[in-house]
């Protein structure tokens, strides 16, 4: 395998410097998201099948700060009465 040039590690360092920039904060949305994801990868290398692996995921409760719309219509107003 040939050694890079000047010119291919310039660039690779001009695409990390770039990546790095382009981080933003992590959300609790994502973070959640993280620690599904590795519990998922944990309980694979302990030797579990995909339907197994997957069972846990599905039972794991949904954080207090998300809410459940998955139909994704709009939220009724409490507020609002209906004419009748």
């Amino acid at each position: 395998m040939p050694k890079p040039t000047k010119a291919q590690k310039a660039a690779l360092r001009r695409s990390k410097e770039r990546a790095a920039k382009r981080t933003k904060p992590i959300t609790p949305l994502d973070e959640w998201a993280i620690k599904i994801y590795e519990m998922a990868e944990a309980l694979k290398r302990a030797g579990m099948d995909e339907p197994t692996v997957m069972g846990w995921i599905v039972d794991q409760p949904m954080p207090d700060w998300f809410v459940n719309n998955p139909d994704h219509s709009p939220f009724e107003d409490e507020d609002e009465d209906d004419e009748d």
